[in-house]
């Protein structure tokens, strides 16, 4: 029995491909930004607006090849990505709060937090295909 339906794991390889891509664009913004003055939660924000404009486009066409209707995975997405930052926002603020990490390396400890969270309600629930089970029913 496999964790993860058919397919999963070269949508899994596409997903760490087109995500740590836009991550570490993202994420030197955000470090550039901070660098540059912005309260690191503000810095969040942007990082988190322009993650969910490029993100939607790429994890939609290329990494889940959802044909879906935008009208049912845009809200998905849209809520997966709030859901996204709180934990983010949280995860920073009591590792930078607690004394742990300074908000630069803290942000990378809490982005591997949130990387695996993203893969799992993308596949699962926003670009979810209805041919693929939540659960191998051989089980």
């Amino acid at each position: 029995m496999h964790p993860l339906p058919e397919g999963s794991w070269k949508t899994a390889v596409k997903f760490l491909t087109a995500g740590g891509i836009r991550t570490a664009a993202l994420y030197a913004l955000y470090v550039g930004l901070v660098y540059a003055g912005l309260h690191y939660n503000l810095a969040l924000i942007l990082d988190y607006i322009l993650g969910a404009l490029t993100g939607y486009l790429v994890n939609r066409f290329w990494t889940f090849a959802s044909h879906g209707r935008t009208y049912r995975s845009f809200p998905k997405y849209c809520a997966s990505c709030g859901i996204l930052y709180l934990i983010n926002l949280i995860s920073l603020n009591l590792i930078v709060r607690l004394g742990f990490l300074d908000v630069v390396f803290g942000q990378v400890v809490a982005l591997g937090v949130t990387t695996v969270i993203n893969f799992l309600l993308l596949n699962f629930w926003v670009f979810r295909s209805k041919r693929v089970p939540l659960l191998n029913k051989e089980s």
